[in-house]
């Protein structure tokens, strides 16, 4: 018996096929999303589950990152490094005794 294939988003799912998809891929799909091609050009991201009598190609949101995303992302990660050891230092108030046995 062939099952019957269907495209649908993720959002329009009902919440038995979306339980379906946490047993099937319960480490998460981000290994399993497929970049599938439209006939004019465009294309979509999806994930495969076979469930019942269908089999679904479900559409995923894909955020991809941008050159300028990147980019940001290291400005930040210089804003780091500009913190000299001086800054890192901790000045602690006086040692108080306390009691290692409470």
């Amino acid at each position: 018996m062939t099952k019957i294939r269907k495209i649908i988003s993720y959002e329009k799912l009902d919440l038995e096929v979306k339980e379906a998809m946490l047993e099937r891929y319960p480490d998460g799909w981000k290994n399993h999303i497929q970049k599938i091609a439209k006939g004019d050009g465009t294309y979509f991201y999806a994930v495969a589950l076979d469930y019942g009598e269908f089999s679904y190609l479900i559409k995923m949101d894909v955020k991809i990152d941008s050159l300028s995303d990147l980019e940001k992302e290291e400005e930040d990660d210089d804003d780091i490094d500009d913190i000299s050891q001086d800054d890192m230092n901790i000045e602690f108030d006086e040692e108080e005794d306390y009691d290692e046995s409470e």
